[in-house]
């Protein structure tokens, strides 16, 4: 995993650092996002092994600058998310005019706030679905009004129980 960050994130720096993207928020956000994930790529590599990560964590304790760069290098999954947020608002903020202008068509007008309703429901169904599709609930006893369940059955199973009761 460590050879294919690494070889993304360079190849993501080198594809947005030319002219065509430099002078683009996009391009911008891209970049600072690419470099962000490269140093997640060391730090991750660093902290999987366990001898390393013990030496990290007692080189942290050493000195106050010390302790702060690994709270800092702790946080830039989280920076990483935001960035990634922001550049995502950048698309949908280009998209959404070139959508407008597609939608100032006659016919379009009528029906553009069932077909957005639509398009996040699909989005929405194809994020959430498979969690939801997959889920194995977990073992628990539960008491219903006819009687005790016994704790190695799901929850399906409970539920049909108490439906044929």
């Amino acid at each position: 995993m460590f050879i294919l960050g690494l070889f993304g994130n360079i190849s993501g720096i080198i594809v947005f650092s030319s002219r065509k993207f430099r002078h683009s928020t996009y391009g911008r956000l891209a970049l600072a996002s690419l470099f962000i994930n490269l140093l997640c790529v060391f730090r991750y590599s660093l902290i999987l092994h366990s001898d390393t990560r013990r030496w990290i964590a007692n080189w942290a304790g050493y000195t106050w600058f010390n302790c702060k760069l690994y709270r800092f290098s702790s946080c830039l999954r989280i920076l990483s998310a935001w960035i990634t947020v922001f550049w995502t608002y950048d698309r949908f903020s280009y998209v959404t005019r070139v959508f407008q202008r597609f939608l100032n068509q006659s016919h379009f007008k009528r029906y553009k706030y069932y077909c957005m309703t639509f398009i996040t429901l699909i989005i929405v169904l194809l994020v959430t679905g498979p969690t939801v599709y997959f889920y194995d609930s977990r073992y628990t006893s539960t008491v219903f009004r006819q009687g005790v369940i016994t704790d190695n059955t799901t929850i399906i199973t409970r539920l049909q129980w108490y439906i044929s009761k």
